[in-house]
Order: C-alpha cells, then structure tokens, then sequence
C-alpha cells in the first residue's frame, strides 16, 4: 500500500473528526450547555492549535462570560485565516460589545 495514501486518508480522518466534534459543540451551546462545550473546543485545540474555527467557536462559547478572552480568540483566528468570514462577523460583534461596555456611563 502506498504510505502516501495512508498518511492522507488518516489526515483526512482526523479533519472529518474534527468538524463533527466543532459541530457538536454548536449543538452543546444550542442547548445552553456550555462547559461542555467549551471543554470539547479546548481538546480540539490541544490536539490542533492553529485551527481557526475551533478558535471562533470557543470565542463564541466564552464570550458571555470573558469577552476579553473571545476578542483574543478570534483575534488569533483571523491571524491564522483572514478569510473566515464569521470569526470577522464575530469579532466586529465582540469589538462593538467592548467599545460600548467601555463607553456606558459609571454608576456611582
């Protein structure tokens, strides 16, 4: 068998797996479950750092609890692929939220 066929088929698996798993996570968050799916990002993550949709999906996870954090996830997801589109649509998202917490009047 050539090795070069087995290497792609195994790569191949292993983006298959990954997309699935970034799936469920998207059904774990649809079902409030949060922690859940912020655990099954974080995996994805360890196993593959640089790939920008796990990024985006775990910076839509955390965001309502660390925005910061979100900003910093999708910050390094477009660094990775410009063109993600939705990583752009949640990071302007993110940006305006920042930007408007910062500028609400102090409460005394």
């Amino acid at each position: 068998m050539n090795p070069w066929k087995v290497e792609k088929g195994t790569k191949r698996r292993k983006q298959l797996e990954t997309k699935h798993d970034i799936q469920a996570g998207g059904r774990l968050l649809s079902m409030n479950q949060r922690d859940k799916a912020e655990r099954l990002f974080r995996n994805i993550l360890k196993l593959d750092p640089m790939n920008d949709q796990a990024l985006n999906a775990l910076a839509v996870c955390i965001f309502p609890v660390s925005p910061l954090s979100a900003l910093e996830c999708l910050t390094k997801a477009l660094e990775i692929m410009p063109s993600n589109t939705e990583a752009q649509k949640n990071l302007h998202l993110v940006r305006e939220h920042l930007q408007q917490t910062c500028n609400a009047p102090k409460k005394a």
